[in-house]
Order: structure tokens, then C-alpha cells, then sequence
């Protein structure tokens, strides 16, 4: 089963509300305090090295805490706007963007080639309110198939899904600005980049990523292992759980 075919048995028999594959970006209409998260997440971020230009901040039990007044109002949002579905977070990064000169990596015209049942949240924990803040750009309405789909069909993309400054310039550039605790939802496979804040700037974000489940207990279970072999359906013994919070 791939994840298209899966998306349909958990949607059961309901029409989605919205075409994954054909959906590019909006900033949804409410806004998170995200004071605390920032606060907390961010105490040591001096102290770890960048990679390439991105502080990754390590996971911590308590900063999930902090982020559940997030998902609890996110998940209900996308079940009902979107997915038509009950859905799970499959991944949460925080991070900082830092400046940097050469383009590499994320900074280059993008898509993540995730399956194309996922979505994307981003929430700005900063204020990011023109170039010198580094928003993230988005290449229009300019959407990718992903090499991703399933099981039988898991296969790396062209160039490494990177896109060159020709293939991108038929498309208008959308910079998303605004301030801190402002989602944008995105498919990943809309063509993006990273962009650099200015010398003394920085960028801080959280990046949130769903997909649909049959199970509406599996909101709040964190797994791994669906990208080693491209099945929706991984075994809950196989999953690596880093904690179900709705237990908590």
C-alpha cells in the first residue's frame, strides 16, 4: 500500500478537503505564543555547533511539553480543514538559521521529496519581517511529483531534488514575512528555500510535519522508519516512540 492509497482508507469513504499534490502554501489564521518555547529551547544555543548554517536544538521531554498548546490546535485544525481525517505528527524539528555566504544544502531552490500525503508547519519563533530576518521563499505554484510514494515505488530524485536558478525563474518568489507564533502550512514538495538573515540576525523556527493515521491515538507518537522502507504501515513495534504525550 502507498501513501496516497493509505490516505484514502483513513479518510473512509470522505472526500478530501484538499489536494495535497496541488497545494502550495498559506499562513494560517491564528497565531501561537511561542514566548516561552523561545525562551527555554533556545537557553544553550550558543554552545552547539552549526551544521552548515542550522543550530539544531537536541530533543527534550520538557520542550514537547512546551509545544503541546501547539499541537493541540493544530491537529484539530488540519483534520478538519485538510486532511478530512485523523492525523499524526510524524516529526518535529527546532532550529536556528544563522547567517551564511554560499548557498548550499536547503538554502538551494528545493523540494524534500517526502511522500505526498505530508505537510509541513513551519511557526516562526522570531519576528521575521523582511529580507534581513531570512523568511523562507517559496517558487510559486511550482509543485513536484515526489520519487516517494510507496514501498514499490521509494527512489532518490533527480539532482538530488535540487532545482536550478532557470528551472525557477518562470515562477514568481513568495517571501513569507510576520511575526512570532504566525504558522505557515506548506506541501513540502512546492519548490522552496532557506534564505539568510542578515550579520548579527537570526532566524528560529519550528517545523512541524503530519500525515494522516487510522488511529486517532497516534497524534501525539513521534516515529522514525517510514523513510527506510517507504511503508505507511510500519509495525507499532517497529516504531520508535520518544513518548505518547496524550498519556501523559
Amino acid at each position: 500500500m502507498n501513501y496516497l492509497e493509505y490516505y484514502e482508507v483513513c479518510r473512509k469513504g470522505k472526500d478530501p478537503l484538499a489536494d495535497m499534490r496541488t497545494f502550495t502554501h498559506q499562513i494560517l489564521p491564528f497565531r501561537f505564543d511561542v514566548s516561552e518555547i523561545r525562551r527555554t529551547c533556545f537557553v544553550n544555543i550558543d554552545q552547539i555547533p552549526a551544521e552548515d548554517w542550522i543550530k539544531k536544538v537536541p530533543y527534550k521531554e520538557e520542550y514537547l511539553q512546551l509545544l503541546m498548546p501547539i499541537f493541540d490546535k493544530l491537529i484539530p485544525y488540519l483534520q478538519d480543514t485538510v486532511y478530512c481525517c485523523p492525523i499524526m505528527i510524524d516529526k518535529v524539528y527546532i532550529y536556528r538559521t544563522v547567517p551564511f555566504g554560499n548557498r548550499t544544502s536547503s538554502a538551494l531552490y528545493h523540494y524534500d521529496n517526502t511522500p505526498p500525503t505530508m505537510l509541513k508547519t513551519i511557526v516562526y519563533l522570531n519576528d521575521v519581517m523582511d529580507d534581513s530576518d531570512g523568511p523562507i521563499e517559496f517558487c510559486g505554484d511550482l509543485v513536484k511529483e515526489p520519487s516517494r510514494q510507496g514501498p514499490r515505488h521509494w527512489f532518490a530524485p533527480p539532482n538530488n531534488s535540487r532545482l536550478t536558478e532557470g528551472e525557477v525563474a518562470p515562477y514568481p518568489k513568495v517571501k513569507i514575512y510576520g511575526e512570532a507564533g504566525i504558522p505557515t502550512l506548506f506541501y513540502p514538495s512546492n519548490v522552496h528555500r532557506a534564505n539568510p538573515p542578515a550579520e548579527g540576525r537570526v532566524r528560529d523556527v519550528i517545523n512541524i510535519v503530519t500525515q494522516p493515521t487510522l488511529n486517532e491515538n497516534d497524534r501525539y507518537n513521534y516515529i522514525s522508519g517510514h523513510e527506510e522502507n517507504g511503508s505507511p504501515l510500519m509495525d507499532p513495534r517497529e516504531r520508535r516512540k520518544l513518548r505518547r504525550l496524550s498519556n501523559a
